[in-house]
């Protein structure tokens, strides 16, 4: 496995030993590997900081011996604290491998010439009418979708309507 995976830590006080839990529910605990100086020290921070529970890390799988029930790994980096937002935002990104990369100047640039173009068509664009007219228009119901999400199409939805809100009578709908 290359891919790096996104984590907290845990300390098993009983084993002595410090695990990642990957944010990825696929993906098993995975042991961390530390020279014992290194692992001393962690696990101080650990019991001393309790905003040091509430941290991501970027995890590396490096190895899963055959006797063994977890893979082990490394700490990559620090990402930071839950719950700050730019850490949060982070973390999605590397979860779901979004590359956040800026666009070379002259990419942008390219773009500025034909972005009143753009956005003019994209604000006048309307459905036409004998569109609308050919299809049911669910617009205004509550449709999400259930797909996985590295689904490569959104074709299985769930909608949801009150029928009568004094009684909590509700319409769940599948769409496929």
């Amino acid at each position: 496995m290359e891919k790096s995976q996104v984590a907290t830590i845990e300390y098993e006080k009983s084993l002595k030993l410090i695990f990642a839990k990957p944010l990825d529910e696929n993906i098993p605990k995975i042991f961390i590997k530390m020279k014992k100086f290194r692992r001393i020290e962690f696990i101080n921070k650990l019991d001393v900081d309790k905003a040091f529970k509430n941290k991501y890390f970027m995890i590396k799988i490096v190895g899963w011996a055959l006797n063994f029930k977890c893979p082990k790994g490394i700490i990559i980096n620090e990402i930071g604290n839950s719950g700050d937002i730019d850490v949060e935002t982070e973390v999605l990104l590397k979860t779901y491998e979004v590359d956040d990369v800026s666009y070379p100047p002259e990419t942008l640039n390219e773009l500025r010439e034909y972005e009143s173009t753009i956005l003019i068509n994209f604000v006048d664009y309307s459905i036409p009418k004998e569109v609308i007219n050919s299809r049911l228009d669910l617009r205004s119901d509550i449709i999400f979708t259930i797909d996985p999400p590295h689904s490569k199409d959104l074709d299985d939805a769930l909608s949801i309507k009150t029928i009568n809100e004094e009684s909590k009578l509700y319409e769940v709908s599948t769409l496929c």
